[in-house]
C-alpha cells in the first residue's frame, strides 16, 4: 500500500502500473516454479523495493529447489522485459520500463537478507556452515551492508525515497534476527517428525552443528545415537520444563 500511495498521490499513475507489472511477473516466476516444484503458495506481498514471495513449505525441502525459485524470479524478469522491448522497440515509455526494471533487479539481487541476493547467499553458507550459524552470518552481512548503503546515500545525499526503502529494509532485517530461534526450533522439530533422505551422513556433538543437507549422527564419549533418538529426547526434556 506505501508504493500505491506514494504513486498515486505524485501523479505517476503510468510509473506504478510499470512498477507493478515488473514486480508481479518477477514474482510470478518464483510462485509458478515453486507450484510446479509442489510447493504450496501462502502469500504474495508487495513491498517499497519490490515483492515476496512467500511458501508454506519446510525449511528442510532440497536446497536445489529453493535456489531454482529464487532464480526463476529475476530470469522470469530478464526474459519478459527482453521480449516486450524486442516485440515493440518503439514503446513511448521504453526506456522508463528498461530503467525500472534495471533498478528493480539489480536492488533484488543485492546479498541483503531477505532479498533475493541475500537469500542465495544464505543457501550457500548452508552448503558448508550448520543451518544456524548460516542465517547469522547471512544477518550479520546483511546488517553490515546496509548500513554501509545507508552511510554512503547520507553521505551522498541521494534521494531520500532510496534511504527510507533501506530503512525498510532494515526492519525486515531486525525481524528476521528476532524469528532466527524459531526458524532454529522449526528446522530441528520437522527433523524430528518427518523422514527425510540425505545421502550424506555427519558426525556432530551439538544441534547447533546440524546442517541442512546432511543426516546426522550425535557422538558422546564413543557413545553414538541418531538424530532422531537425540531430537527425541531434546523436545522430551523441553516439554518437561
Amino acid at each position: 500500500m506505501f508504493v500505491v500511495f506514494v504513486y498515486l498521490f505524485s501523479g505517476l499513475f503510468k510509473d506504478f502500473l510499470i512498477y507493478f507489472f515488473i514486480i508481479f511477473v518477477h514474482e510470478a516466476g518464483h510462485a509458478i516454479t515453486g507450484i510446479l516444484l509442489g510447493w504450496k503458495l501462502k502469500c504474495i506481498s508487495i513491498y517499497p523495493f519490490g515483492g515476496y514471495t512467500k511458501f508454506d513449505e519446510d525449511i528442510n525441502r532440497p536446497m536445489k529447489e529453493e535456489m531454482l525459485i529464487l532464480l526463476m524470479g529475476p530470469l522470469v524478469q530478464i526474459i519478459t522485459c527482453g521480449l516486450i522491448l524486442l516485440l515493440f522497440p518503439h514503446l513511448s515509455f521504453g526506456s522508463l520500463f528498461l530503467q525500472y526494471n534495471l533498478s528493480i533487479l539489480l536492488f533484488n539481487l543485492l546479498p541483503i537478507y531477505p532479498l533475493d541476493g541475500g537469500r542465495m547467499v544464505n543457501l550457500f553458507f548452508n552448503k558448508f556452515f550448520p543451518f544456524l550459524k548460516s542465517l547469522n552470518l547471512s544477518l550479520f552481512f546483511s546488517i553490515l551492508l546496509l548500513s554501509l548503503l545507508i552511510g554512503f546515500s547520507i553521505h551522498y545525499k541521494l534521494l531520500m525515497n532510496f534511504i527510507a526503502v533501506l530503512c525498510f529494509l532494515g526492519v525486515l532485517i531486525y525481524k528476521e534476527y528476532r524469528n532466527r530461534k524459531y526458524y532454529f526450533t522449526k528446522f530441528k522439530l520437522e527433523r524430528f517428525l518427518k523422514n527425510y533422505s540425505f545421502f550424506r551422513i555427519k558426525y556432530i556433538k551439538k544441534d547447533k552443528e546440524m546442517m541442512r543437507d546432511k543426516k546426522h549422527i550425535f557422538s558422546f564419549h564413543n557413545h553414538y545415537i541418531t538424530e532422531k533418538e537425540y531430537l527425541k529426547n531434546l523436545f522430551k526434556n523441553q516439554k518437561k520444563s
